[in-house]
This record gives C-alpha cells, sequence and structure tokens, in this order.
C-alpha cells in the first residue's frame, strides 16, 4: 500500500435513466477534482430496477467486484450522483488518515445518541482490505436476499452487530457527506425518492444542483 495521501483511491456510482441528467452535471463539474486529485472515477448506468433505494444496490456490486478484482486499489470512495463536490482544496484522503476503520460513514445527526449507526449511505469509504471484503459479502447476501433500502440496511447491521461496529469509522455529519456549500461539498437533499416520485425528486434535485454550482463558481 501507498503512504495515506497518496494511495490509489477510484470512485464508484451507479445511477438509471431518471437520474442520468443529474449525473451528467455533477460528473462534468467533479472530474475536476477528481483530475486534480489523480482519482479515477467509474460510473455505471443501470436500468433494470426502476427503484432508486434498490437501485441503489449495483453500486455496491461493483465496489465488491473491485475490491476483489483490483490489488491496485487502496480506496473506493462510493459516491452518489447527486453530490457536488465544492471546495477542491480538500483531498478526500484526508479522512482515511484520521481514522484506521476499513469503511467510513457520516452520520445523519450531530451529538445524538444514534450517531454510531444513524448514517447516511450516500458517500462512504471503503478501505481495501479482507475486513470490508468480509463485511461487504455479507451486506450484499442480505441485501440480495430482502431487498431492503441499502441505507437501512447499513443502519440496521450497524446498530446490531458489535463487531461491524468496531470496523467502521462514523465521521461528523458534514465531513464528506450532506454539506453545504462552503463546506467540502453538498449531498443534494433537496427532494428524495421517499417523499416524492423519482421522476419529481430528480427534477427538482437537477435544478437545485445547477443553482449549487452556478453559485461556488462566482
Amino acid at each position: 500500500m501507498e503512504s495515506c495521501m497518496s494511495s490509489k483511491i477510484v470512485v464508484v456510482n451507479s445511477y438509471n435513466k431518471t437520474y442520468e441528467e443529474i449525473k451528467n452535471v455533477t460528473s462534468a463539474h467533479n472530474q475536476q477534482y477528481f483530475d486534480k486529485y489523480n482519482i479515477e472515477y467509474i460510473s455505471r448506468r443501470n436500468d433494470l430496477i426502476d427503484d432508486v433505494a434498490i437501485n441503489c444496490y449495483d453500486k455496491f456490486e461493483m465496489i465488491t467486484s473491485l475490491l476483489h478484482e483490483r490489488s491496485d486499489i487502496d480506496y473506493i470512495w462510493s459516491m452518489d450522483v447527486d453530490i457536488v463536490i465544492c471546495d477542491f482544496n480538500i483531498d478526500i484522503r484526508v479522512f482515511t488518515k484520521l481514522s484506521k476503520r476499513d469503511i467510513l460513514f457520516s452520520s445523519v445527526d450531530e451529538c445524538d445518541p444514534n450517531m454510531f449507526w444513524n448514517i447516511n449511505a450516500g458517500s462512504i469509504i471503503f478501505k481495501n482490505s479482507p475486513t470490508t471484503r468480509s463485511i461487504m459479502k455479507y451486506y450484499m447476501k442480505i441485501g440480495r436476499e430482502t431487498k431492503i433500502n441499502d441505507q437501512v440496511l447499513w443502519q440496521i447491521i450497524l446498530m446490531r452487530s458489535s463487531k461491524f461496529r468496531s470496523c467502521c469509522g462514523i465521521f461528523p455529519k458534514n465531513a464528506f457527506n450532506h454539506g453545504e456549500k462552503d463546506q467540502f461539498l453538498v449531498h443534494d437533499m433537496s427532494a428524495t425518492s421517499t417523499t416524492a416520485s423519482s421522476q419529481k425528486a430528480a427534477v427538482v434535485k437537477l435544478e437545485s444542483i445547477k443553482r449549487i454550482i452556478n453559485e461556488i463558481r462566482r
């Protein structure tokens, strides 16, 4: 493995036709960040299931495969397509330097009693390690069988398994998730598929994301 701040990192995401325009807008913007920090970007369209929550397992399938097939990778950053990187002076690798855990999340709520398991699955950093590969095998097995929301599954496993929690690091809410335009990144939460149809949520998100990008470019 290379030193932490020069480690090989790959960004992975998956999307369906509903989120394709969002993906095109954010990718065009975020690619400048990836180029600056020599980060490989892998994105795949998957239209097999028109359900955002279930379709999210596709990115974890990709990650599981990469962890086994690419020994050159040190870390994989799973990043949803509705994330806009705002501060190009922060190298995502810094978070891997702040924790020795194998899988890194950002919490949903600060200073909450349930902070350790109440996480958002839209931005996760995976170390390419035997522990991570074992966890992902277990996670994907349950995900394929139950087909419940991917984030809910992460939360359930974290809540119920102290062994699993011991392998995971939980960062503050805005470390590399959620956020505002004057922070590292924004994970756009202007609409979700849990409160509106995927199509309606995508329209709202797209306008919000375009506005964020225009504002940070001023």
